[in-house]
């Protein structure tokens, strides 16, 4: 097992970049994983909380599932934030919502 001392102490430095693509393909799978979880669960009319967006102020936002689409999600936003209205119809990314 790869440890992050070992990694930290040079152990590993001829396979960093092995290890880095391995992480990013890692995360990248948890990420669909997620977001499959999310499509099969989220209905329309379901209430959502939007998360990992930019602009970071649109985060936090309660919105409400009017539409789905492959891996996207189309919210209609339950209040307002800088130049995002109430009631402003948005897509988003599955990965971005967080069921209430």
């Amino acid at each position: 097992m790869i440890s992050t001392t070992d990694i930290l102490n040079g152990t590993y430095d001829s396979a960093l970049d092995q290890i880095a693509a391995a992480c990013h393909e890692r995360r990248k799978l948890l990420r669909n994983a997620k977001a499959a979880v999310t499509m099969a669960t989220v209905q329309v009319g379901t209430m959502v909380r939007l998360k990992g967006l930019r602009p970071k102020y649109i985060n936090g936002v309660r919105a409400k599932v009017v539409g789905k689409r492959r891996t996207k999600l189309s919210v209609c936003l339950d209040e307002s934030r800088q130049r995002y209205l109430r009631g402003m119809t948005i897509i988003v990314p599955s990965s971005c919502v967080e069921v209430e």
